[in-house]
């Protein structure tokens, strides 16, 4: 891990066997998105570039949750109150997961098309209030 006000490294490693699980053998890949929980400090989303969701307790050193989609990751973004993220995929779709019951995504769009042609390189939650 690394202070970016100072620039220093911690000394904090996440092995990728560790963060994935013991029982899975094949590497997941490219690190896509790395970020901080905007409530809790203490808890990092990883996100792989195989479809793999990691949301990691810097604390106990353990994974909280584990998520592998079908489908690989381009971006992933935080809502701003924490409880939900957002993924975009190689197939052109926005997948939405809530912290508690990450089975399955509370929702599968694709704004670009139903033919699944064009992925989203880069998302971001902007969330206004109505008087904004």
């Amino acid at each position: 891990m690394v202070n970016v006000e100072s620039f220093q490294l911690s000394g904090y490693v996440i092995n990728w066997n560790k963060a994935i699980d013991l029982s899975r053998k094949t590497h997941p890949g490219a690190i896509v998105h790395l970020s901080d929980c905007p409530i809790d400090s203490n808890k990092l989303l990883l996100g792989y570039e195989s479809g793999c969701v990691v949301l990691w307790d810097l604390r106990n050193k353990s994974a909280d949750f584990r998520i592998y989609y079908s489908e690989p990751i381009k971006s992933i973004s935080w809502h701003n109150e924490g409880r939900q993220f957002l993924c975009s995929h190689t197939d052109g779709s926005l997948t939405t997961w809530n912290l508690k019951g990450v089975s399955k995504p509370v929702s599968i769009v694709y704004p670009h098309c139903e033919y699944k042609m064009t992925f989203i390189l880069k998302i971001k939650q902007n969330i206004y209030k109505r008087n904004d």
